[in-house]
């Protein structure tokens, strides 16, 4: 196992201002978009969502790459095709959010100094070039649509597909916007659920991890647990 997330961000909870911003700003050599990552709201929680994934898994504490570590030239320099589960735990963009870019991208820890290769986006054209030998790859993109409300399918998809160029064999991804909470509970939940039974497909075990969440009024609402769906299994 390996997991990428809780990026170095410095945005105030719930702020969408640099999230805005990002939609009307293009890149300078991709300082400006740099520059604007640094302030997308920051996501502790994938930090316990990615530990809890390693334990389950029985992986070193050293598979969770977080905050200053956690950008495209570590990623990129990671002999990826050596772990059977990848995990990234972040902020998704759609070309909605970045209209000078026509690719979605996850956003990672932006460069002091951004230049044309290192901006702090993994796009999907990068995510494509990756060499994975993934079983399972986990998308826990936090605000994968436009702020807007907009769906974006389509450009979701263009992720999923980058990963499976890259050599992922199955994909566990978001389809709309998904609360951090409710997604470590499940996402952590299906790893649980195979652990405690290894005859489980990935499907099963989604669909437990689902359904424990709907069992619980605080979290019955699909907004909860159906954002997210399984490809490839």
């Amino acid at each position: 196992f390996i997991g990428f997330g809780a990026p170095s961000f410095a945005g105030k909870p719930g702020d969408l201002a640099a999230r805005l911003e990002l939609g009307v700003t293009c890149r300078d050599k991709g300082e400006s978009v740099a520059r604007l990552l640094r302030l997308l709201e920051p996501l502790p929680e994938t930090a316990t969502e990615l530990a809890a994934m390693a334990r389950t898994l029985k992986a070193p504490a050293s598979s969770v790459i977080l905050g200053d570590a956690a950008t495209e030239t570590r990623v990129q320099a990671t002999k990826l095709s050596d772990y059977r589960v990848v995990a990234f735990a972040t902020h998704g963009l759609l070309p909605s959010d970045l209209p000078c870019d026509i690719e979605p991208a996850l956003a990672l820890t932006p460069p002091a100094q951004a230049t044309e290769k290192e901006n702090g986006l993994l796009d999907a054209s990068e995510i494509a070039n990756l060499k994975l030998n993934a079983e399972f790859v986990i998308l826990s993109a936090c605000n994968s649509a436009a702020p807007d409300g907009r769906l974006g399918g389509e450009s979701l998809s263009g992720l999923t597909r980058a990963f499976f160029y890259a050599g992922a064999r199955s994909l566990y991804a978001a389809s709309f916007p998904v609360p951090s909470e409710q997604t470590t509970t499940l996402t952590t939940g299906i790893f649980a659920e195979l652990a405690a039974d290894p005859k489980l497909t990935r499907a099963d075990a989604a669909r437990r991890s689902q359904m424990k969440l709907l069992a619980q009024r605080a979290s019955a609402h699909p907004v909860f647990w159906g954002g997210f769906v399984l490809i490839g299994d």
